[in-house]
């Protein structure tokens, strides 16, 4: 009887374990699905003016511009890449986050 009890309680502690670990990982990616982290891919919410990085005339970045990021400034900013078809960059603007989409590409796992 007692090595069944023994048996069922690492059974129950082991499924137990399970459970929050699931729980633990589900929180981290909702905390971390949205951050911008550097090389994401995103794109504007809002028009931007921007420079133009070879004529050095102003340019309207539109809403839907996609962009990769190069460098954060601590989340309050990132550092943006815009390119051409080609991949050749046309400008480069610093932008705050709340002005940005991170664009995703890759599904995310169901956890029930």
């Amino acid at each position: 009887m007692a090595i069944a009890y023994n048996n069922l309680a690492t059974i129950s502690t082991t499924h137990n374990f399970q459970i929050i670990t699931n729980e633990i990982t589900l929180l981290i990616r909702k905390t971390t699905m949205n951050e911008i982290q550097e090389y994401d891919l995103v794109a504007l919410t809002e028009d931007a003016i921007a420079t133009h990085k070879v004529t050095h005339q102003q340019i309207l970045l539109r809403r839907g511009q996609m962009g990769t990021v190069l460098m954060s400034f601590d989340n309050k900013a990132f550092l943006i890449d815009f390119t051409d078809k080609k991949g050749n960059t046309f400008a480069m603007e610093t932008i705050e986050p709340v002005k940005l989409l991170r664009l995703i590409n890759e599904p995310e796992l169901v956890y029930s």
